[in-house]
């Protein structure tokens, strides 16, 4: 058993946020926008028991921050707790899978989009492999075996993920 209330998510948020910074490339920014999309789950939880999402999400990522690994969202105070002195406490099998299975899904969608799909440069004029600023690169996912290629374009922005099959 885990720490309910979202302090689970919260923590991995946290902590994977923190090693983006610490890599560079598309592997940070990868790693970054998972630790993102993990902050869903207490801004959802908060908008679920009618608190302001926006300032309890905040408070609980600064707890965080500050090493209060249980701190979770106390829905009956309306506040951020220690969640286990609350005994609000979920299954650790529960949070894993739903790591796994939302891991595995992007993976899917990886595969789906092909690297020949249309992509532009920035300025959208021109397509991404006749843009002369381009850069490409390919990694692979450690859990899919996926091969993916990144273009980045040198206008500043990111141009698109593409992988194959």
């Amino acid at each position: 058993m885990i720490a309910g209330g979202a302090a689970a998510e919260a923590e991995v948020s946290q902590k994977l946020a923190q090693y983006a910074k610490t890599i560079s490339g598309i592997e940070s920014e990868c790693i970054n926008a998972y630790a993102e999309a993990l902050e869903v789950i207490p801004y959802t939880l908060a908008q679920n028991a009618g608190l302001n999402a926006l300032l309890t999400v905040t408070e609980l990522r600064n707890r965080h921050a500050s090493g209060d690994r249980c701190a979770g969202i106390n829905v009956r105070r309306g506040t951020i707790t220690d969640i286990l002195e609350e005994n609000v406490v979920q299954p650790l099998l529960v949070s894993t899978s739903a790591f796994t299975l939302a891991t595995e899904c992007v993976c899917m969608i990886l595969k789906i989009v092909r690297p020949n799909s249309a992509a532009f440069c920035i300025d959208r004029s021109i397509p991404t492999q006749d843009c002369p600023s381009a850069l490409p690169s390919q990694s692979h996912h450690s859990s899919c075996g996926a091969q993916i290629r990144t273009i980045w374009c040198r206008h500043g922005e990111f141009d698109g993920v593409f992988a194959n099959a």
